[in-house]
């Protein structure tokens, strides 16, 4: 309905805001959580979007923010496809 779009443009806007600024690691994971409980969007579409965003931020070599941003994407749908892939994503490519 027009509550859902409105909420999932809020999302969509502001998210891309936090992911076009000076990302932060450390601060980015309190911003998301904040975006997401003040925006509460459908939780696989933001998935999606998180997932893909933190995609490019990793192959630009920011692999602090993309980490917050996969581990982020991942709470918000663990059961989609794209939940159950994440897990092992981390594990293959955010060895500590």
């Amino acid at each position: 309905g027009v509550t859902s779009t409105k909420r999932w443009t809020s999302f969509e806007t502001k998210f891309n805001e936090l992911a076009a600024g000076d990302l932060e690691a450390a601060k980015l994971s309190a911003a998301l959580d904040k975006l997401l409980s003040e925006t509460k969007p459908n939780p696989e579409k933001a998935q999606e979007l998180i997932f893909k965003v933190s995609s490019g931020i990793f192959q630009k070599g920011n692999k602090p923010v993309a980490k917050v941003m996969l581990m982020a994407a991942q709470k918000l749908a663990p059961e989609s496809s794209t939940g159950k892939r994440i897990p092992q994503i981390l594990t293959q490519f955010f060895k500590e």
